[in-house]
Order: structure tokens, then sequence, then C-alpha cells
């Protein structure tokens, strides 16, 4: 049986990694899906402080999956991902990358695949693991998805402090709540409102791709307004609290 650890380089994934460590489990594989819309600072703090503290505690460093084709390339079939049901970016740019990795990479029948799933997504990440079973089930192999973090009770905040302890938080958790891609559709308006205050290039970026997706005759990120109008509010708000 083969062991896979499969990290986002946020607090939750991390702290797993963590405990893993300290309950004498070592992964054969620790995986990365870089789909390309990750934050700088998240991949420069895998590829460096995460990848040496993995290589110095397991043997074994960070593996970097990616995606057969651009984001350029799926944007011009179906326009930006868009909330509520159009995350298409998930499916294309991380699951299904993940899985032909795991397809051409481990020959084995039996794989235990750790996520980092925090005590407070229970319902979610149940949900996660009857599909991926299940899915895995049809394809021949015998996988069972495991959340440490879950089995020990820990919720998100803390397998922050865990991260805190050891060094290994993210420097993106200065400002944002949650790490993942930077124009992802579910994030709340106060997240958007980061982006826009603290990554202005990443945010232009955001609104061109946008306005592209609408003359395409697609959909813009969020339903209710369009990031040229969130800009409009954002230019008379002085704080987070004003969002």
């Amino acid at each position: 049986m083969k062991r896979i650890a499969s990290i986002s380089g946020g607090k939750d994934s991390t702290a797993m990694l963590i405990l893993l460590y300290e309950q004498g489990i070592t992964p054969d594989h620790i995986v990365f899906m870089n789909t390309g819309l990750e934050f700088p600072q998240t991949v420069r703090f895998v590829r460096g402080k995460l990848d040496k503290w993995c290589k110095e505690h397991f043997g074994v460093g960070v593996t970097f999956v990616y995606p057969e084709r651009p984001f350029g390339y799926y944007f011009k079939k179906y326009g930006v991902p868009c909330a509520p049901k159009g995350r298409w970016c998930y499916r294309v740019l991380k699951r299904d990358p993940f899985y032909r990795w795991i397809r051409s990479s481990v020959k084995d029948i039996s794989i235990t695949l750790y996520v980092g799933y925090a005590y407070d997504e229970r319902d979610r990440f149940e949900r996660a693991r009857r599909e991926a079973e299940k899915w895995w089930e049809h394809k021949g192999k015998n996988v069972i998805v495991v959340a440490p973090l879950i089995e020990m009770k820990i919720t998100e905040k803390e397998a922050e402090v865990i991260c805190n302890k050891h060094g290994l938080l993210n420097p993106i958790y200065k400002y944002f709540r949650r790490t993942g891609c930077w124009l992802c559709p579910f994030q709340p308006k106060s997240e958007w409102f980061k982006l826009y205050k603290y990554y202005p290039e990443l945010w232009k970026t955001a609104k061109i791709l946008e306005k592209k997706s609408l003359e395409m005759g697609k959909r813009s990120f969020r339903p209710d307004k369009t990031l040229e109008e969130l800009e409009r509010e954002f230019k008379v708000i002085r704080t987070l609290d004003e969002v």
C-alpha cells in the first residue's frame, strides 16, 4: 500500500503533515497541485520552506503536479469560473490532473490518501470521501481517503496554531482567510476586496478575464455583480469592516 499526502500549502494540510510526522507516518508521495492560479506566496512557500521541511522530516520532497493545459486554454472554452454552478476549474485544473498523476505514477492497487480537512469540515469531507472512493473503485484501485485532523478533532483555528508553533504558516494568511486560487469565484466579497487592495495586478487581470468572458457570451465570477461594479464600491471603502 502506498501513502499519498495531498497538500495545498494551506494551514490545514500543513498541520496534517506535522501530525503525520508526529504519528510516525511517512508518506510515499507528497503532492501539490499547481493550477497556475495559486498565489505567488503559496508557490514560494511550498517550493521553499515546506519542501525543505518535508525532505528533512520524511526524506520525501513535494511533487508538483500541473494540468495538461494552462488556464487560458480552458478559459477560451468555458469563460471564467463562476458561482454557484460553474466551478469547472476544480475538475480540469485540480482533480483530473491529480487523478491522472496517481494512475500514471502509483502502480499499487491499494492507496491511502491523506487530505487536509479540518474538524469544522466533517460534512464536506464525507461527501468528498465517498465521491473519491467510489470513483477509484470503478478504476480498479482501493483508495482509502483519510483526514487526520478530523480523526483528532482538530479545528481550523487549532491547525493554524500548530503551523505557527512549527514556523510553517503560509505568509498568505497575513491577508487572506484561506489559500487557494486568487480568482476563485466562491471567495466572499471581503476576499475580493483584499485582492483589490493588496494585489492590484492580479485584480486587474481578473477584471480583464471577466470582461472577455462576458464578451464571449459566458458568465461573470459572481452572480450578483461584476468586478467592475465591485471596484466602484471598493474605491470608497477605507477598511475591511466596511465591506
